[in-house]
């Protein structure tokens, strides 16, 4: 039987139990029946599926629950146990391997996980458990025991039988012993016995255990006869493309709206900001005294769509990125999938802040502005904020750790800056540097911004024909709106070349972060 074969056959729940804190016990069932499922399930076949799992698990009671963190504890560990169960049973594999299913809990909890495991079993499944120091009331649900020690297996048969064996190595079972003390006594190392004499021990258990197979293998048959079940001939996984997207962004536009406290954060940094920068601003005018002004206006106009949005987005995978390494190696769906779903659920609120920030940076500016202008405004901040955005998430992706993406990303973003057009014209960058301001979304949202509001913009007052040869000096070439922006070293025609450019900016960061994302997932 080939990997792909088993995979197939057979189902793996870790140790760890990892899952999206926000959805409810019956949402996240629901999630991973839509994509695991091998068919194609209606609305009410896929309620009626979840709830035999959820009665089967003993989880109907919690199902309107949130799973909850390790920081936000909400399902006990127990529950959280049997939900991961549920959730690798969906496929009906009739194998499931459970790594350390009673680890982390108390006695009682490690029997209820087990008699859950041992319900399975009645339904024709083989469950196969590691367990590194059962209870008396675990070991007596298990059919079959293994006994490793020291790489070496130490006993392989049924559990009942177990006893008989010790003994017949010479370590009987003391009175008033649970089995489980025992033989863990036996195969583990006392502190007060040398190397030398636990390996004795070992290998004269492990020979015994050789012996005894051998005088079994006489006796019965190998059934070699036997039909092998056949193994469905499947893609990698269940569902497109486009229904893997649509379910992503369904749970992850819902984890986004439950998470009101980041939100409503977010929002109240936007509204600070904006306030504050405004009041900066307050009540400017198109005059000659103000241009030095609006240049400012027009620069951290840009700025703030980065410096506002790039950092939060960045953080936007790491949370939740065990789930993600986990449902792709259920094949629950593909990594370019979750990366493009997660990421425009995300954006949403990325198409908001930018209009609230805008819209009170015109209010308090006060500048003479048109439909078109506000229109254009709007516009380019929200394209710059979702620029902004996929450099950071495209960077997370690459780096591989947040720390590590923080600390680079500025390392990129500061040199595009400073070649922006408001520290340094265009036309004073020494030609080595050019190919910085080339590539600088920076400049383009700079110069987009000061055609939308100059390009039909007469002449400006304060800038009269007799102005002296100091103050021209001074306030550059403004005597219309169109002078102003040659002034600039920016050119009136350019506004959907910076669109352009802004736009090959975000598919190319869009692109990026998805390869990387992809790349890093798979070797995971």
């Amino acid at each position: 039987m080939t990997p792909t074969e088993m995979k197939r056959l057979s189902a793996y729940v870790q140790q760890d139990d990892v899952f999206i804190g926000m959805l409810t016990v019956k949402e996240t069932l629901r999630f991973a029946a839509k994509l695991r499922s091998p068919f194609k399930l209606d609305k009410v076949e896929l309620e009626s599926i979840v709830d035999e799992l959820l009665v089967m698990m003993s989880l109907k009671k919690c199902e309107n629950t949130k799973v909850g963190s390790m920081t936000e504890k909400s399902l006990s560990r127990g529950e959280r146990k049997r939900l991961a169960f549920a959730c690798e049973i969906l496929t009906d594999p009739p194998i499931l391997f459970c790594d350390e299913p009673t680890s982390g809990l108390d006695s009682f909890m490690s029997h209820q996980v087990i008699k859950a495991l041992r319900q399975l079993t009645y339904e024709g499944k083989t469950v196969v458990c590691t367990i590194h120091q059962p209870s008396t009331s675990v070991y007596q649900m298990a059919d079959q025991l293994i006994l490793l020690s020291q790489g070496h297996i130490a006993y392989a048969g049924p559990a009942k039988q177990v006893d008989a064996f010790f003994g017949r190595c010479g370590y009987p079972i003391p009175k008033f012993v649970s089995s489980p003390d025992h033989f863990m006594r036996v195969i583990s190392h006392k502190s007060f016995e040398s190397e030398e004499e636990y390996n004795n021990r070992i290998v004269k258990i492990v020979n015994e255990h050789e012996t005894m197979l051998k005088e079994k293998s006489g006796h019965s048959s190998t059934h070699s006869s036997r039909r092998e079940q056949a193994i469905p001939d499947a893609d990698s996984f269940s569902r497109t493309w486009w229904c893997q997207f649509y379910y992503i962004f369904h749970r992850s536009a819902t984890q986004l709206y439950r998470e009101r406290a980041v939100l409503m954060t977010k929002l109240i940094q936007t509204l600070i900001m904006s306030v504050m920068i405004g009041g900066c601003y307050f009540q400017m005018q198109i005059h000659r005294d103000y241009l030095p002004s609006f240049k400012g206006f027009a620069f951290v106009s840009v700025q703030m769509m980065h410096m506002l949005f790039m950092m939060p987005a960045m953080t936007v995978f790491w949370k939740d990125y065990p789930v993600v390494v986990r449902e792709f190696q259920a094949n629950m769906y593909s990594p370019s999938a979750y990366y493009l779903a997660k990421t425009t659920a995300d954006s949403v609120q990325y198409l908001v802040f930018p209009v609230i920030f805008s819209a009170i940076m015109l209010g308090m500016a006060n500048l003479p502005y048109t439909i078109y202008i506000i229109t254009h405004y709007l516009v380019i901040n929200i394209l710059l904020s979702l620029n902004a955005c996929s450099i950071a998430q495209s960077f997370a992706a690459m780096c591989g750790h947040l720390a590590t993406g923080m600390t680079v990303l500025p390392i990129v973003c500061v040199p595009l800056m400073v070649f922006g057009g408001f520290m340094i014209t265009y036309d004073a960058i020494p030609w080595y540097f050019l190919p910085l301001a080339w590539i600088s979304w920076y400049k383009y949202g700079f110069e987009a911004i000061t055609i939308v509001f100059f390009e039909s913009h007469g002449k400006i007052d304060g800038c009269g024909d007799n102005s002296t040869v100091v103050e021209m000096s001074s306030q550059g070439n403004c005597s219309t709106g169109p002078a102003f922006i040659k002034d600039q070293a920016f050119e009136v025609s350019n506004l959907w070349i910076d669109y352009t450019v802004i736009l090959a900016a975000l598919l190319f960061w869009k692109i990026l972060g998805v390869l990387a994302f992809s790349w890093r997932i798979r070797r995971a």
